[in-house]
């Protein structure tokens, strides 16, 4: 299983600036201006299907997550096995971090399974919330494979890098855990989520 983590800013339901939801951390533009496209990655978003996308309905539309990392100007997309060439790469399980503003470490807020990960932002369809807010996305998930986890759960705790031969994410919004060091990490998360969906499976998002 192939796995990215993006580190955004820390909200509670990702669905919007609304109902006193707010985005706090996630770089000098959320600081500049209080709001990031990342503040609808949990927002459900309906699509027309296709084929990596299908509908579950029966009605030719499908309902999707629609999420944003904040990156220099592309996701290495060949580092998680696509090649130069490709748009994009299917089924990553996207694991989405986040700063706690009270305890200043980075947790687990949720993820994606079975993603689209892009390597340049997407323009939001005009007529969707993320449209509305002129939130672009580089990451897409049926919203059946999207997990948010509540405010209370959010204990898994990724380190931070530093110069010894422990691994963590270091300074980018965008990491692939790739080196040897990280194994352990990326193991322990990979374990995180199948026991939080196993005892959560009956529970919708």
């Amino acid at each position: 299983m192939t796995v990215l983590f993006c580190l955004v800013g820390w909200m509670d339901y990702y669905q919007g600036l609304a109902n006193g939801d707010r985005i706090r951390g996630g770089g000098s533009y959320v600081d500049d201006n209080n709001t990031g496209s990342e503040i609808h990655n949990f927002s459900i978003e309906t699509i027309v299907e296709e084929p990596y996308f299908p509908s579950d309905k029966d009605d030719g539309y499908v309902d999707v997550c629609q999420g944003f990392v904040m990156c220099q100007s592309q996701i290495r997309i060949e580092n998680l096995g696509a090649s130069k060439q490709d748009d994009w790469i299917d089924g990553i399980t996207v694991v989405w971090l986040a700063r706690d503003p009270d305890h200043g470490k980075v947790y687990i807020v949720g993820w994606y399974k079975n993603a689209r990960v892009y390597r340049h932002w997407k323009e939001p369809d005009l007529d969707t919330d993320r449209g509305y807010d002129d939130c672009y996305y580089n990451i897409q998930a049926r919203a059946v494979d999207c997990t948010l986890l509540p405010y209370r759960q959010r204990r898994f705790h990724i380190p931070k890098a530093s110069s010894t031969t422990s691994g963590g994410i270091g300074r980018s919004n965008v990491w692939f855990a790739s080196d040897k060091k990280n194994e352990d990490i990326v193991r322990g998360v990979l374990n995180y989520i199948e026991r939080y969906e196993a005892d959560n499976k009956s529970v919708a998002m």
